[in-house]
């Protein structure tokens, strides 16, 4: 790095950022993969150390719950801009960039996860569309992420559980069969055992 080098970052925890990168199509995070450093013109620039600014205000001076809701749309909307600008100026257009088929299946699953996922929590699912077994979806998920698919799903269910929990006076029961769960005390089991609480505390705990 050079001398005058800097960087700018902003930390947010796990569950935030799971919140705003599923909402995102899967193929900006294909295109940032491709392209992992984005000189920016000085406009750009200029407009990505406003977004900084006023997102850096927005987590001290809000309260947490204020400033989730706030920064989980600061970023969704970050990204769909770096999309757009990325696009228009023709990156991501050039076609000599081959994915493997590995990478693109890991990507589609991505893409099918954010359709399907409040309607379907197996793996099969998901394998079945791809045209692969679910063993080979289990193997290529180790070999990129170091963790199951069937793990990915169940963070993305929870995810949903808690934005319905935050956001709307839902009864757990109604959760549950908007999320097509087979009952709500299955649900309630599942939400348990990955986050330690039950759907209940977890909406006293984020209203207080």
């Amino acid at each position: 790095m050079s001398r005058d080098f800097h960087a700018c970052y902003i930390s947010v925890p796990e569950e935030l950022a799971d919140e705003m990168f599923y909402k995102v199509a899967s193929s900006f995070w294909d295109l940032l993969y491709r392209y992992p450093v984005l000189p920016t013109t000085p406009e750009q620039n200029r407009l990505l150390k406003h977004w900084f600014i006023q997102t850096d205000w927005v987590i001290n001076h809000f309260t947490i719950e204020q400033a989730k809701d706030v920064v989980r749309n600061n970023f969704y909307n970050l990204f769909v801009a770096i999309d757009n600008e990325m696009r228009s100026m023709g990156i991501g257009e050039v076609g000599n960039f081959s994915k493997n088929r590995s990478w693109k299946l890991y990507n589609d699953f991505y893409t099918l996860l954010g359709r399907y996922h409040t309607k379907y929590h197996d793996v099969k699912f998901y394998a079945d569309k791809l045209n692969i077994t679910p063993d080979y979806l289990y193997k290529l998920f180790y070999r990129i992420e170091n963790i199951s698919p069937k793990e990915m799903i169940d963070r993305l269910v929870i995810v949903s559980i808690k934005i319905l929990l935050q956001n709307t006076d839902l009864s757990v029961k109604n959760i549950a069969a908007e999320l097509h769960f087979d009952d709500p005390p299955y649900m309630c089991r599942f939400f348990r055992r990955m986050t330690g609480m039950s759907p209940l505390e977890y909406r006293d705990s984020v209203k207080k």
